[in-house]
């Protein structure tokens, strides 16, 4: 037998000229044992660093922003979409186009049940389309190309504007803004 290669008498596997490698141990060498790190062990190694990594936080001055600007009713910032008992929300200005004949299903029914998009989405493909958009185009600082525009008029289907497979909400397209600059 060549004194390179070893034979795995478990899997009866031959490797010649490399080192064979179990749970990150070289074969034949028992692997290192270590306690495991305790509270007060990783508290004493902090402190003994000197630095206290809460001195870099400056304090927070005024009132808390969450009790300033209290959240709205998610339903005015929202619009519904509802159909065979179920419904879901998407945001407001996510709709890019609601033929006539779907109108109703804009508005919820008594009863209907409230679930996610994907699967609200995944139920109702017959009658919803969606329009993957960039970040820029949802912001307002690139246009919707005309072929999508047109898409959007041509469909039969209620369209959902969409960034990263969710629904997003489209604003007004504002000539002024630079594509990728922070809206004010």
């Amino acid at each position: 037998m060549n004194p390179q290669t070893r034979v795995l008498h478990s899997g009866g596997l031959a490797v010649a000229g490399m080192a064979i490698l179990i749970n990150g141990q070289a074969f034949g060498t028992p692997p290192v044992m270590r306690d495991a790190a305790t509270h007060q062990r990783l508290v004493g190694q902090r402190s003994a660093a000197g630095h206290d990594p809460m001195s870099d936080f400056e304090p927070c001055e005024g009132q808390d922003p969450s009790r300033v600007n209290p959240p709205k009713d998610i339903l005015e910032k929202s619009e519904i979409l509802c159909f065979g008992g179920v419904a879901t929300l998407v945001p407001k200005y996510a709709l890019l186009g609601i033929p006539a004949k779907f109108k109703a299903r804009t508005k919820i029914a008594n009863g209907a049940r409230v679930l996610p998009w994907v699967e609200f989405l995944a139920k109702n493909r017959s009658w919803i389309s969606t329009v993957e958009v960039t970040a820029d185009e949802a912001a307002g600082r690139q246009m919707l190309p005309a072929k999508t525009q047109q898409a959007v008029v041509d469909c039969g289907n209620v369209v959902v504007a969409t960034h990263l497979d969710g629904p997003i909400s489209v604003l007004e397209y504002r000539p002024g803004l630079a594509a990728g600059s922070a809206r004010k």
